[in-house]
């Protein structure tokens, strides 16, 4: 008779899900002014350049200076993440998803917030009294070095920290400077520093979160898809703290509830109310970055 105890060997699994991969932290959070005040829309005053003027004689009339002021309008849109857990598929899998679930809605959130405040830096901004006046981008805050048909380089990380330089971003002081890539164009820049440049060394430190500084950065890599795109062209950015905002009147509502209306199973449930803009064209530098 043939050995049958295979027919007996168990199965083991874990108590618990795994999480698959995924982006998972706020990168761009920190790296921004944080808003958490109610009401429709947010407005942000602001007071610009204004230089004074000599005066020659004694008794010349007392210069008025021009007023420079602008406000700026921040809006926000609700984001919800749901998921319902039928009873029996607890009863089937022997374990409860609801935990996993809570951190899988935290993933998402953290994804939408970067994507929003990547978006926010180069798109069209409101302000104006009401905030319905547009302001495009400045399109003169562009670092192009060796032209826009490249990936990222090192001239181009020079060129946008000589831009927010010479718009007197005061950030550069305070070393509240960041540059968001993709891990796109942290294989650019590994491989044209291998190559070409005797900063490889710290390249290869930054890459590997050895070191978070690097050329008058602070740098955060973001996956491909969080960062957009225009054509060939990945669109990172390098910006002061100061220069952009993330306002979120509500964010992380959480409840897990029993729900009648759907035969008594439980609801995973987190919401929020997010929205971010550009505070100020001078603090934000776009960098094309061609992808083949």
């Amino acid at each position: 008779m043939a050995d049958s105890l295979a027919t007996n060997f168990a199965n083991r699994f874990n108590e618990q899900f795994d999480m698959l991969a995924q982006s998972m932290l706020p990168k761009l959070e920190p790296a921004v002014i944080a808003d958490t005040e109610g009401g429709e829309k947010a407005f942000r005053d602001q007071i610009g350049e204004m230089d004074g003027e000599e005066v020659a004689g004694l008794n010349d009339d007392t210069p008025i200076q021009a007023e420079n002021s602008n406000r700026r309008a921040i809006t926000t849109t609700p984001w919800v993440w749901n998921r319902l857990v039928r009873r029996w598929e607890v009863t089937r899998l022997m374990k409860d998803p609801q935990n996993a679930y809570v951190r899988a809605a935290v993933a998402a959130r953290n994804r939408h917030v970067n994507k929003k405040i990547a978006a926010a830096a180069i798109a069209t901004a409101k302000g104006g009294k009401d905030g319905s006046a547009n302001i495009p981008f400045d399109t003169a805050n562009q670092a192009v070095s060796n032209s826009g048909s490249t990936g990222l380089t090192l001239a181009k990380i020079r060129e946008a920290h000589k831009i927010l330089g010479n718009n007197a971003v005061l950030d550069i002081e305070m070393g509240d400077l960041y540059f968001t890539a993709s891990y796109t164009q942290q294989a650019d820049l590994l491989a044209t520093t291998e190559a070409t440049s005797s900063d490889f060394s710290a390249v290869k430190a930054l890459v590997n979160g050895e070191i978070d500084f690097f050329m008058g950065f602070r740098w955060i890599w973001l996956q491909d898809e969080l960062i957009g795109k225009d054509g060939n062209d990945r669109q990172c950015f390098a910006h002061a703290k100061s220069g952009l905002t993330l306002r979120k009147p509500e964010d992380m509502f959480r409840r897990i509830t029993e729900r009648p209306d759907k035969n008594y199973n439980m609801q995973v449930y987190m919401s929020g109310d997010y929205g971010a803009a550009r505070l100020e064209e001078k603090k934000v530098v776009l960098v094309p970055c061609t992808e083949a």
